[in-house]
């Protein structure tokens, strides 16, 4: 994309030497409140988070500090309930940034840009007004992306140039090469600034034209600073960017990756003659990410990096000023169009809570759970698998009590918006996938970092001793449904079967995605590929056809027994195999 399409004002402004402005990166959710029912009005207590209290909290803290002015970069919000059920889709998001907060840019992860591929139109997104700020995505013109998307976006009101890097979900992969996008983008607003007179232009082809010309009394010199999405640390960057010779002013790892930087607290780090602040923080849809920047007067760079986080569930009531009631008035006539379209899908028992908001309690990496039995039954039923799985760290939310089930319901289990995958594979990684998962797994309430592993299942029975040791593997038994015997029976190794699960599996979540995709070798193994049918969509169909109540109860699916200390090993040697028959690698 050419830069040049984004030309900024240089028509500058007279700074003082203290200036301060405010940058905050915001992860809130559109509306204020889990349900969609939630925050009837400004005073109801249930009134938590969400963009109303985000940008009343900035106009606050701007005024506290007589900040000259506050720059937002919303996350763009496709988890709640909200964005999944009202009449515009994911397009709601513009509707809320622009047309009601006045916000200039919103975020978001690589595979936005081929949102096509989710099923979603998120064409109502695309708007100069309220461009995507993705840095390292290159857009050609035949993308009809190419005139919505900025690589810089220049404000004029904070003079802050911001460039935003992201990688593709969790993957780690950026679209570009990371580094040499923001050296390149950083030499671009240093030439900026040079054009402007901020700083000595030492151009000889720019010295020569302008050595007659008068040299301009308004001087705008843009800031600039790299907000940081990726997910995998890489070692060098702020070296590699401290060294260069126009680095950054400020660098923001807001997903908290590097473990040099300490987590909340800002830090000048000097190279020679060269200096940068960088910030690592954990954001958060409950977070309010204050960072207030004292601007050097005629200079691109920083004085100071204050960090000032506040949860929003502490907002005060002094904050509330009349925009804020306003907004939160207009958000209920948006949530009530939601809700319209929330219709009852089913009847089932009580459905407990899943996870907590804190993550401290989290039920479906714990074990079997109801959650899990429901939506794996589901994807099973629509694609007519041999068996279903889904990682245990997709299920969140409050429940449900026992009666109507409706559309929202299921959007607060699983607010991701994945569709369901298929394909065919052999016993064999039917064994990779569930021992790996229970090996893997802590099988705890509380939230750790391997306790996604934990896969909800429909069609299989696995058995497990978390006695044994991991490295040898704890599954002790793995049974699969048979409906022409109407009993579970053991795998066979080289028998193919149907699997179904979430897109999520299949394309990023590693390893299981490999065991779906690139590690196949059994002949008639089919790579798992996605349909055109998201996987809340599957549930609703599921529980719309079953004409009678669902019943949300523990079935023993996944059971540790601790007397059974001999686990079962599918993998073979080329030793085990007689004369005459093929060798597949068990890696």
């Amino acid at each position: 994309m050419d830069l040049d399409l984004f030309e900024p004002d240089n028509s500058a402004i007279g700074e003082s030497s203290e200036e301060e402005v405010h940058l905050i990166v915001s992860f809130a959710s559109l509306l204020s409140g889990r349900r969609l029912t939630d925050c009837q009005n400004a005073e109801d207590p249930s009134c938590s988070s969400g963009v109303a209290t985000l940008a009343a909290w900035s106009r606050h803290y701007a005024s506290e500090y007589n900040a000259s002015a506050t720059i937002i970069a919303p996350r763009f919000d496709y988890f709640h309930p909200f964005t999944q059920q009202h009449p515009l889709g994911w397009d709601v998001n513009r509707l809320v940034f622009q047309e009601l907060l006045g916000w200039k840019l919103f975020l978001a992860r690589l595979w936005f840009l081929e949102s096509d591929n989710t099923g979603r139109n998120v064409e109502g997104m695309q708007s100069r007004d309220l461009p995507l700020l993705i840095s390292n995505a290159i857009a050609s013109p035949a993308d009809p992306w190419s005139r919505y998307v900025e690589q810089i976006h220049f404000d004029e009101e904070t003079s802050v140039a911001l460039i935003h890097i992201s990688e593709d979900v969790d993957s780690g992969d950026a679209a570009a090469g990371t580094l040499s996008t923001c050296k390149n983008l950083l030499d671009y607003i240093h030439r900026v600034n040079q054009q402007s007179g901020c700083i000595p232009n030492t151009s000889p082809y720019d010295s020569y034209v302008n050595q007659t010309s008068e040299t301009t009394s308004d001087k705008r010199c843009w800031i600039p600073v790299i907000l940081s999405d990726l997910t995998v640390y890489r070692e060098t960057l702020l070296d590699d960017l401290l060294s260069h010779e126009n680095p950054p002013a400020l660098f923001v790892d807001y997903n908290a990756v590097d473990p040099t930087l300490k987590s909340g607290e800002p830090v000048q780090l000097t190279k020679g003659d060269s200096s940068m602040w960088a910030l690592s923080y954990r954001s958060g849809s409950r977070l309010f990410p204050l960072i207030r920047l004292t601007k050097e007067n005629d200079k691109p760079t920083l004085k100071d990096v204050v960090y000032e986080p506040q949860d929003l569930r502490d907002f005060p009531e002094t904050a509330k000023d009349a925009t804020y009631v306003s907004d939160i008035e207009q958000l209920r006539v948006w949530a009530d169009a939601a809700s319209s379209n929330d219709p009852v899908i089913g009847q089932s028992t009580e459905f407990v809570r899943a996870k907590t908001d804190d993550r401290l309690f989290v039920r479906c990496e714990a074990g079997e759970c109801e959650h899990g039995n429901l939506f794996t039954d589901a994807m099973r039923w629509a694609t007519n698998a041999d068996f279903a799985f889904e990682n245990g760290g997709a299920y969140n939310g409050p429940g449900w009590p026992a009666g109507d089930v409706r559309v929202s319901n299921l959007w607060e289990t699983i607010p991701f918006a994945n569709n369901v995958c298929e394909g065919y594979i052999s016993g064999l990684n039917i064994w990779k996938l569930t021992n790996h998962s229970v090996s893997a797994a802590t099988f705890s309430f509380a939230n750790t970092p391997e306790g996604g592993n934990v896969l909800q299942v429909s069609g299989l029975r696995l058995t497990y001793n978390t006695l044994l040791d991991p490295a040898v593997g704890k599954l002790v038994d793995l049974k699969i449904w048979n409906s022409t015997q109407d009993a579970f029976v053991p795998i066979e190794r080289l028998k193919i079967y149907k699997f179904a699960t979430n897109s999520y599996n299949c394309c990023c979540n590693d390893p299981f995605n490999d065991i779906l995709t690139t590690n196949l070798n059994v002949p008639g193994e089919v790579p798992g590929y996605d349909l055109p049918y998201l996987e809340q969509e599957a549930v609703a169909d599921y529980l719309s056809n079953l004409n009678e109540t669902y019943v949300a109860e523990l079935e023993g699916r996944l059971f540790n027994d601790t007397t059974k200390f001999v686990n079962i090993d599918l993998s073979q040697s080329e030793d085990d195999c007689s004369e005459g028959f093929q060798y597949w690698s068990p890696s």
